[in-house]
Parts: C-alpha cells; structure tokens; sequence
C-alpha cells in the first residue's frame, strides 16, 4: 500500500467516518463539490449519507452511492437479477458460463441432478445477493455441492439460486462508462505467505493489520469461519500451521474483496480484448451507461466469460488498491454527468467537509436533509502556527470567535510536546488578519511562534484537536476483534461436535459412554 500510487487528492482528504463502504459515495460527491456544485444529503433510511444530490448551473443528478439517475430503473432491475443478466448477455453474444436457475420451487434433489447433469467444477450462488455473499465456487463433487446448497439454501436462507459452470482464470472488475474502460481491478482470493516462522493465526493478524491501514478495505475483514478453516484443509493445515517461508496459503474460494480479497490494479495489464468483451456486457442492458463489470480471465488462451454486472458497483478499491496505479473514476463519473463542469478550476488549497455532525443528525431524525457549505474559492492559502512557550493560549475562548468572523477554516491541536498547533486555511486577507492577531497574543504572553505553509488539505470548519496521553495498563480481556474471533472459532467448533453428536458411530457408542459414566461415579463415592 504505497501512498504515491494513490490518488494525491483524496490522500488525506477523507474523514474517517468515510472508510469502507462509505468512500465510494464520499468520493464522488468530494469531487463535484469541489468543481463547485451545491451539494445535498438526503435522510433516507438504511441508505444514511449514501444518497444526494449534485447540482450544478440550473442542472442536478441524484446519486445512490455510485450510481447516478442517468442509469435506468429498467437496467437497474435487471442487474439485480443475476440470471436475467445472464439471458440479456447470451442474446447479445457476450460470452458467459452455462448455468440455470433455481427457485423456492425446486427441491434440493432437483438442483443436484442438474449441477451432476451439467458436469464438475461448478458454481452455486445466490440469484439476488450482492458483495460476494453466498457464493462457493470451484465445487469439484457431488459431496461438496450437498455441503453447498446446504450452506447456500438452509444456513444463509438464500431459496433462490444459480448453479453454473465454474470457468478458470483471474477474476476482475471491469468499471464500465460511456463505452469505455476507466478501471480495471484484479482481486486477489484473501491469502497469507508464509514467513517459515510464524503460525497461519499470526500471518492472519498480520494482513488484517495492514488492510487496516488502507481507507478502501479497513472495513472488509478477513473473517475466521467454517470456509476459512476448509481451506485450510485443502491443505492440510490448520490456524496454527507453520507454512514455509514464501508459500502462499489460500484462506477464501471467492475473491471479493469483501470477504478479504486482495484490490490489485489491472488497467495496463489486461488486453483490449478483455476489455470489449466487459464494453459490450455493459451495452447489452439498455440504458447501462455505467457498471461494474465482473469478468473471469484466462490468460493461457486470453479467454474472458462475464459473470455479472453490477449498477452501482463500489469504486473504493480503484481509489486505494493494495498494489499498483489508483484510477480516478469519481472524476470519470462527474465529467459524464457534468460535461460542463470539465474546465471548472479548483482552488489552490485543497478542502474536504465533514460528515460526522450530519451523520448524527440523520441518524438522530434532527434533519431530512444537509446542504454542505459551498467550498472556499478566491485567493486561498494555508498556514500553521507552532506556538510553544511556559503557558498556552486559551484557545477555545480566543480563536473561535475569530476565525467564525473571519471566515477561515482549519483546527487547533494540543501536541504531544506540549507545544499548541494551530492550523488557518482561507483567503490571504483574513488570515493576514488573524496572524496579528496571534502575534500579539504570543508576544504578550511572552510566547515563540513558528509559522510555515500548510501544505495537506484542510477540512471545512473549524475543530479543537485535544491530544490524550494514553495510559499503559495490563491486557486483562481480548479486544472486540479478538472477542468476534474467539466467538466464530466457538460457533464452528460447536457445529462439528455436533456433527458428531449426530453420527452414527456417536449414536451407537451411547450405551457404553453411559455405563462408563456410572462406574466412575461409582468409584468416586467409594
């Protein structure tokens, strides 16, 4: 995850609440309110700060996190349904797998005659979910595929579902607009790589440290469950396995990235072959001028099969891939949908807004919708003050009322040593202002003051940034992380045992864990 390779500005121009699943939305809206647009938040339940609206020159577009209301109900319907995809893709000659659907209709038996009917590896997936849930591929036998539509059908309670040939290759998503390629992700299934030390639990720590620190995947886990520890056993090992230093142990069947895949860009590395096949996939539902297209390639005989399309596909991993070039699709997006607005200038400091005060209040029903205010524009520059010295400035009391006036932006933050940082963005004149301001308050208070540029974005607003000395203290409990963990091994475990309880081998052996129970209460009274 190098810093270079992502896009410098959204490099810390994202607040925190916007990581994950979030940023997609965040991103764009970012990028037409920084062209100027006005820009609005709409209170929609279940949907909270995933849905507004850009408006720019008398013209608006409302968005659904990355999908704008150029795109169709019709088309949006269709790729929610996954078969029906399928249909509109065979007839217009797009290469994707064999397959059949299967309703609440049809009984499990039913299902398995056909996947034994179509022929091994298969695919079984759900016919409606999204993000990768509920989809088991690579399915080699008839005994795996009982164990699938189990899981699929009975455990997540998915009736509805799409057996079809499992194709090989790489797995990627093509993001589609107007005709053209403008990102391409590879996803790499969750893994680790053997150190030749460490155990397979500390590796797993290891990456899901690292995909903390990256804005895009933070939030997608690499989850201990019964899929993982199967894996593991393609394998022979189990969390606590020493593998060889370099070797590469798989721990999920399907890539995305929700699951714990790897984002990894692929936009120079794909042939344009591949790429039209994912153009034409996109074409082939009227009115998709802007899609995900998840395609399976193989580069052995540079063969590409379509698996589904998505409408409003999360654009996060481009912005912050593990590995390679960030691709900038929130301004691909905002260019289509606001042709006008190309040649607009930005400023020369680079701001972004907050969303956690209009989180609260949607979440809090305070307000049906949030207009943010219009970003700064004019001769703009950014500053930070060190002031240090034997007492500090009360800051709460003399810089907020100052800065409201002024109109400037920026934070104030106690630092760790001891010294107070005070960061101004905003127009030239108002903060020439301030810092007049700033100097006679140090001088009378006989304090030293270092002024230089700031030169990272600054967020809208103004905050107070206290730094809080962390106490060492005894670990006495596991984390939450730790504490879900421990909760999903539980829960497999349970399960086996369970499995076994309902054995036949467990059923007949009853009677002689019974009377071995009896003999040793009997030896114990004695």
């Amino acid at each position: 995850m190098e810093e270079r390779k992502w896009l410098p500005h959204l490099y810390r121009s994202v607040p925190k609440e916007a990581h994950g699943y979030l940023l997609s939305a965040y991103s764009i809206a970012l990028e037409g309110w920084r062209r100027g647009m006005t820009l609005k938040f709409t209170n929609d339940k279940g949907m909270l700060l995933r849905n507004f609206t850009l408006s720019y020159k008398g013209k608006s577009h409302q968005f659904s996190a990355s999908r704008s209301d150029i795109v169709p109900k019709n088309a949006v319907r269709i790729c929610i349904d996954k078969y029906l995809t399928k249909e509109y893709l065979m007839e217009s000659g797009v290469p994707t797998p064999i397959g059949k659907i299967f309703t609440n209709k049809s009984s499990d038996e039913e299902v398995i005659i056909y996947a034994n009917d179509l022929g091994y590896p298969l695919v079984l997936k759900p016919s409606n979910a999204s993000g990768g849930q509920g989809v088991i591929a690579n399915i080699k036998n008839i005994k795996e595929f009982r164990e699938a539509l189990q899981h699929v059908r009975h455990t997540l309670k998915f009736d509805d579902v799409i057996v079809e040939e499992f194709v090989k290759g790489e797995d990627y998503r093509v993001y589609v607009i107007d005709g053209k390629v403008v990102g391409i992700i590879g996803r790499k299934t969750a893994h680790v790589i053997g150190d030749g030390k460490s155990r397979i639990r500390r590796l797993l720590d290891k990456k899901v440290k690292e995909r903390g620190e990256n804005p895009a995947i933070q939030n997608s886990p690499i989850v201990i469950d019964k899929e993982l520890h199967d894996m593991l056993a393609l394998s022979d090992y189990t969390l606590d396995s020493i593998p060889g230093k370099g070797e590469e142990i798989p721990l999920k069947s399907i890539s995305n990235v929700s699951v714990g895949g790897d984002p990894v860009d692929a936009t120079d590395i794909l042939p344009n072959e591949i790429k039209e096949i994912a153009i034409n996939a996109a074409r082939a539902i009227p009115g998709l001028v802007q899609a995900g297209v998840d395609v399976m390639y193989n580069s052995v005989d540079n063969t590409g099969y379509v698996l589904e399309i998505n409408s409003k596909p999360s654009i996060r991993t481009h912005l912050f891939p593990i590995e390679g070039k960030a691709r900038d699709i929130p301004k691909a997006i905002i260019d289509y949908c606001f042709p006008e607005s190309v040649s607009s200038e930005g400023t020369t400091a680079s701001y972004y807004f907050g969303i956690q005060g209009i989180y609260k209040a949607f979440l809090h029903g305070e307000a049906k919708e949030f207009v943010v205010p219009d970003m700064p524009y004019g001769n703009i520059s950014s500053f930070e003050w060190i002031i240090s010295g034997s007492s500090r400035i009360n800051t709460k009391k003399w810089v907020l009322g100052r800065v409201r006036r002024l109109g400037l932006h920026g934070y104030v933050s106690q630092l760790k040593s001891g010294e107070t940082s005070v960061v101004i963005s905003g127009k030239i004149n108002a903060i020439k202002e301030f810092e007049e301001m700033v100097k006679k308050e140090v001088a009378r208070k006989s304090l030293r003051m270092e002024v230089k540029e700031y030169t990272h974005p600054v967020k809208i607003g103004f905050e107070f940034k206290e730094f809080k000395k962390r106490e060492k203290r005894k670990k006495t409990r596991p984390t939450q992380k730790e504490y879900n963990k421990l909760l999903l091994e539980r829960d497999f475990y349970r399960k086996r045992f369970k499995n076994i309880e309902n054995s036949k081998t467990w059923r007949i052996t009853r009677p002689i864990r019974k009377l071995s129970y009896f003999a040793k209460n009997i030896f114990k009274s004695n």
